[in-house]
């Protein structure tokens, strides 16, 4: 649980910036209506708030000793997570032809 917390730390701080700059994915004109560029933001955006929610939410389950539930939520939720961004950028590859804006 130390290790996965401190990964988890540095996850959601590095998301941070990242998240900071994902409005420049609306610089194209357009680009506010494509649905792949809205998910991809959404889902950067939501990345350092689901590293710090399940950092804050494991070790709360952990201390009323669910352990195998505190384990599996460090590990699931920002797997989600990082599978939504995946998603979103292989929708923005493929559907939207790599453009921010179709």
């Amino acid at each position: 649980m130390i290790v996965t917390s401190i990964l988890l730390g540095i996850a959601a701080f590095g998301g941070t910036f990242v998240a900071a700059f994902g409005v420049m994915m609306f610089d194209a004109p357009g680009s506010e209506n494509a649905p792949g560029t809205i998910a991809l933001f959404a889902s950067v955006c939501a990345f350092p708030i689901v590293c710090g929610a399940t950092l804050v939410g494991s070790w709360i389950l952990y201390s009323q000793r669910m352990y195998k539930l505190a384990c599996a939520i460090t590990v699931a939720l920002p797997l989600l997570n990082a599978l939504a961004i995946v998603a979103a950028i292989i929708w923005v590859d493929t559907v939207q032809a790599g453009k921010f804006a179709p």
